[in-house]
């Protein structure tokens, strides 16, 4: 008689083990690990444990003419491991970095080329899921079914969650605007009413900002909405216009968004030769390159005072040198400024908070300092008036 016992790498006992002996002959370990398995007389063979999913130490153990018990014919068990890989590349094929991957009661993160692996034991069944804020997978899971070989393909393609910001515009008589444009700074996108005056815009989660409708000689109530952190549908947007009186020697500076490929947005104020802020309501500034038009905006009134959310159009990604010019209606003046920019596609200079500030050029002919005291103030533009209607 031959006995033993068969223990796992951690020296615990592993049952159901089916051990050959003789042909057609086999034992299995008991709930403890051991075996025992009675031999003929001079008996000579191999014994061979077997268990799916296990490899043994030593494979097998060989006897030569039997003709006492033999005692402590142990083995011991490792169990086989399996590979599990997999990536995940974005909508535009690029590889996602710091995606969480749940394998069983396993997390990992996927590394900078997108790339997850780990070992599982043999015969595990579970999902592999990934999970990442703001995120939907494609596939969603992989069931994953008593695994009994490496998995090597548990790819996986990553789409942003994106939410819809929706609203209307109606004039003074309650008729819907159409073709207004409503701008979602901070790389929100741009939207534009229908002929019903409404407007449906997705932003990707967790974007924050403003939405500020944008139309010449109207004025809209709100001014702008602001989200912080959207992560749900956003409904009933909606905002009055009321139209100005046009003014007629305001400049004719116009553009064509359509004829142009890339577009940034620019948050900004205009202080004058003071260094302190105009704040006149109708004024228009305007983005040139060279003598072309590349954006136009009025001041829009925010919880922080006027800001002017201007965009900016261009053909080319980068490298267009971007010049400014206001018009003051209270002078009907051209106003040249200081400040050039460098055009950068899809990028965003200044916020309502920290808006990008833009000078009055210091050589303007014109000069809002009528009275040569140094400073600008209202006596500078009552004498104005008075120049301009007679009065005295």
């Amino acid at each position: 008689m031959d006995s033993g016992m068969i223990k796992d790498v951690d020296n615990k006992p592993l049952p159901k083990v089916l051990l050959r002996y003789a042909e057609n002959e086999t034992v299995e370990t008991d709930d403890s690990g051991n075996y025992q398995l009675h031999v003929d007389y001079k008996w000579s063979g191999v014994i061979t444990p077997e268990k799916n999913g296990y490899h043994f130490i030593p494979d097998n153990r060989q006897y030569y003419d039997v003709i006492v018990s033999s005692q402590n014919q142990d083995f011991t068990s490792s169990q086989e491991n399996f590979n599990i890989f997999g990536r995940i590349i974005d909508s535009k094929q690029q590889p996602m970095s710091n995606v969480t991957i749940t394998i069983g009661d396993q997390y990992i993160m996927t590394d900078r080329d997108g790339v997850f692996h780990t070992v599982i034991n043999y015969g595990w069944s579970g999902l592999i899921k990934p999970q990442r804020a703001g995120f939907v997978f494609e596939p969603a899971l992989y069931d994953i079914f008593e695994i009994h070989k490496d998995q090597t393909n548990n790819n996986f393609t990553a789409h942003v969650i994106k939410y819809n910001i929706s609203g209307k515009i109606l004039n003074e008589s309650k008729q819907p605007l159409r073709n207004v444009s409503i701008l979602f700074n901070n790389n929100g996108g741009l939207a534009t009413t229908d002929d019903r005056g409404f407007y449906n815009h997705y932003v990707k989660y967790g974007w924050s900002g403003d939405a500020i409708p944008q139309g010449e000689n109207i004025h809209f109530s709100p001014s702008s909405y602001s989200y912080d952190i959207v992560t749900i549908d956003i409904s009933e947007q909606n905002f009055s216009a009321e139209t100005n009186q046009i003014n007629e020697n305001m400049p004719d500076w116009k553009i064509d968004e359509t004829q142009y490929a890339y577009q940034m947005t620019i948050t900004c104020i205009i202080n004058n030769k003071d260094n302190e802020q105009i704040n006149q309501t109708n004024i228009l500034l305007a983005a040139f390159v060279g003598n072309d038009v590349r954006g136009t905006a009025k001041p829009v009134e925010t919880s922080k005072g006027h800001r002017f959310f201007l965009q900016v159009w261009s053909n080319m990604a980068s490298n267009d040198i971007l010049q400014f010019k206001f018009w003051l209606p209270l002078i009907d003046e051209i106003v040249k400024v200081e400040e050039s920019l460098t055009f950068q596609a899809s990028s965003a200079y200044g916020s309502i908070q920290e808006p990008f500030v833009l000078h009055e050029k210091q050589d303007n002919l014109f000069h809002l300092d009528v009275n040569n005291d140094g400073k600008t103030r209202l006596d500078d533009i009552i004498i104005l008036l008075k120049s301009f209607t007679g009065f005295h």
